[in-house]
C-alpha cells in the first residue's frame, strides 16, 4: 500500500501516467498472490487499467488523463482492499495446532537449558 500511497503522490505532481504505471505495478504484484477465480468479477476493470498502463508506457500512445488515473488508482486501492480481505471459506479450514506442526521433532527439547545440555555433551564427546 506504500507504494499507491506514491502513486497518489505523483498524481499530486501532475503525472498521471506515471501514478498509473506504479499503481498497476502493485495491482500485478497482489494479483500473484491472489487466486485467479476471486479476480474473475473484476476482469472488465483489470483489463482497462492494463489498457490505460499500456498507453502510459508507450511513447507514441495517448497518456492517461488525470482524471483516468485517480480512477485507477483509486480503483485499484479499493479492489486491492476487497481481494485481500479473507473470505469465509479460509476462516472455516481448521487450523493446525502446534503437536500437527511439529511432526517428528515433537519430542525434541527446544528450551535453552536442553540446547546448552545437548551442546554440552556434544563439546564432551568431541574433545574427552
Amino acid at each position: 500500500m506504500r507504494l499507491l500511497e506514491q502513486a497518489e503522490t505523483v498524481l499530486g505532481q501532475n503525472s498521471p501516467a506515471a501514478a498509473v504505471v506504479i499503481a498497476y505495478a502493485v495491482l500485478e504484484s497482489c494479483l500473484e498472490a491472489v487466486p485467479t477465480e476471486r479476480c474473475a468479477a473484476y476482469a472488465a476493470s483489470i483489463e482497462r487499467w492494463r489498457a490505460l498502463r499500456n498507453a502510459a508506457v508507450d511513447a507514441g500512445g495517448a497518456k492517461p488523463t488525470l482524471n483516468e488515473a485517480i480512477e485507477v488508482v483509486h480503483g485499484i486501492r479499493n479492489l486491492i482492499k476487497k481481494l485481500l480481505t479473507p473470505t469465509d471459506s479460509s476462516e472455516s479450514e481448521p487450523s493446525l495446532t502446534v503437536s500437527q506442526l511439529r511432526g517428528k521433532y515433537k519430542y525434541v527439547p527446544t528450551s535453552s537449558e536442553a540446547f546448552i545440555q545437548r551442546k554440552a555433551e556434544e563439546l564432551d564427546l568431541e574433545h574427552g
